[in-house]
């Protein structure tokens, strides 16, 4: 083989191995972090799920899998004292911190899933 072909060829051969590499990277699972969190007055799903989410978590898709996981329909029935339910990704096994501090201590870290 011409030496330009050789060079081609290996070329090729370490973009595939690289594509491999980022595509396996990017397909780990999921682990799941379950939180018990209590509703205080004038709190609101939103609210509770921004505090929670990281930032690459989309907090539109957490307040809808919260809302789902507690059977919630319409956000009227949200009041104070409801104990929530929420559950947050975490790729792999690597815990990221959450946004800011949670200084309430209604929130309770369960287990991963």
């Amino acid at each position: 083989m011409k030496l330009k072909t050789q060079i081609a060829v290996i070329v090729i051969i370490l973009i595939c191995i690289g594509a491999g590499y980022i595509r396996y990277k990017t397909n780990q699972p999921y682990s799941y972090i379950e939180y018990h969190r209590e509703v205080g007055r004038g709190e609101t799903i939103w609210g509770i799920c921004s505090e929670i989410a990281t930032d690459k978590e989309d907090v539109r898709e957490l307040v809808w899998h919260t809302m789902k996981i507690n059977n919630i329909k319409s956000v009227d029935q949200v009041q104070e004292g409801l104990m929530l339910v929420i559950r947050t990704k975490r790729k792999g096994n690597t815990e990221k911190p959450y946004k800011g501090e949670m200084e309430n201590s209604c929130i309770q870290k369960r287990k991963d899933k």
